[in-house]
């Protein structure tokens, strides 16, 4: 100790470095065992938000539904993209838009300010993804409400009403054709029908929405084993 009982300049040293020592471990310590760890345990809910490009160009929330408890059509509720919701500091107020303000986290929330309650995790799927886990599935079969015809990509496709298999491709243009409707009932049940789609192909391949988490091609908010663990859940509803 120097004069007055005040710490030496050695003193002052090797009390530094003891007390870096403490904060480097403490710093170990939390992003070994702190709060953001993944263990990996499967969430009860997964909300699926699938993106797409609107007659603009911009990326939209197309389609949006929660699985819960297991991906499966039995326990699946779809939420219109044209709700209405609060997007902070914009004067955008459809859940559509929400994802360029805001991601996932944004959809997610506006998703509970709709229903009332929230998933516990949510899964991003960008186009080339939810096309090709349609097109892995082999096309989905969907109920069109209404005879459509849409030019998307410089092709028309000409959708019969009715109960058919489309790809990925018709299943975008269904979708597309819901931009133009003057019934906003049919263009409400397109949507819908284009969700519903989707979410057939997901729940019947969950793997392929899995790897493609794993690999970076889709975003998450935990992680592609806890994504994984919701799809083997042994909840199962028939």
């Amino acid at each position: 100790m120097g004069e007055y009982g005040r710490p030496t300049g050695k003193s002052l040293l090797w009390g530094a470095i003891a007390g870096l020592t403490v904060v480097v471990a403490l710093l170990v310590a939390i992003a070994y065992w702190g709060p953001g760890t993944d263990t990996g345990e499967a969430p009860d809910s997964v909300l699926v938000i699938a993106l797409a490009e609107d007659a603009d160009g911009a990326v939209v929330v197309a389609g949006a539904f929660v699985f819960e408890s297991k991906p499966t059509t039995a326990q699946l509720t779809v939420v219109d993209t044209d709700s209405q919701v609060e997007i902070p500091g914009t004067t955008y107020d459809r859940l559509k838009d929400a994802y360029a303000f805001g991601g996932g986290d944004l959809v997610a929330d506006s998703v509970s300010e709709i229903s009332g309650s929230s998933s516990d995790a949510w899964v991003v799927l960008p186009p080339a993804v939810w096309r090709e886990i349609v097109e892995s599935a082999g096309g989905v079969g969907v109920h069109v409400p209404v005879a459509t015809n849409a030019f998307v990509g410089g092709e028309l496709y000409v959708i019969s009403a009715g109960r058919q298999t489309l790809s990925g491709s018709e299943l975008f243009a269904l979708h597309s054709s819901s931009w133009y409707m003057q019934d906003e009932g049919m263009a409400a049940e397109t949507r819908e029908a284009f969700a519903q789609g989707i979410a057939e192909a997901v729940a019947e391949d969950w793997a392929v929405l899995v790897e493609a988490v794993e690999d970076d091609r889709a975003d998450a908010s935990g992680s592609a084993s806890s994504l994984e663990s919701f799809g083997t859940s042994s909840d199962t509803y028939d």
